[in-house]
């Protein structure tokens, strides 16, 4: 899969298009297709340094997508679906696949209908809550 990645901290001039192998749901994860990464803060602080992240980073912490294979655990949501991730817990979404953990609770992957009548692939991506939702 093609992912955008810096491999050490530093501006924007440290990221590249590079292939990686695809990652795969595991037990309690989410394997989503990124349709669109948010870009915010968060990655930029990553990349510079100022926060925390694994190097080498995929960065994007949210984005909009659809539901490739879901893991052992995950029975909300299901192959097809469409989904927003406002924080997904763990960096990847500047990739074409992105792996996200379903976490219990408020923070956690829920499955959730759309409204009747929304439309386009990024309907409900606005919905400020955290985890992944279905929409």
């Amino acid at each position: 899969m093609k992912a955008i990645e810096a491999v050490e901290t530093g501006g924007p001039e440290t990221l590249a298009l590079v292939e990686r192998p695809e990652p795969s749901a595991g037990p309690g994860e989410v394997l989503l297709r990124v349709r669109l990464a948010g870009v915010n803060f968060m990655d930029v602080h990553m990349r510079r340094g100022t926060e925390p992240a694994p190097f080498p980073l995929i960065p994007g912490v949210e984005g909009v997508g659809t539901v490739e294979a879901t893991g052992e655990g995950v029975g909300s949501l299901s192959v097809g679906q469409r989904v927003a991730y406002p924080f997904a817990m763990r960096p990847g979404a500047y990739a074409e696949l992105h792996a996200v953990p379903r976490c219990p609770g408020r923070r956690g992957a829920r499955g959730r209908r759309g409204r009747a009548g929304r439309r386009g692939d990024d309907a409900g991506a606005h919905r400020p809550r955290a985890g992944v939702l279905g929409v």
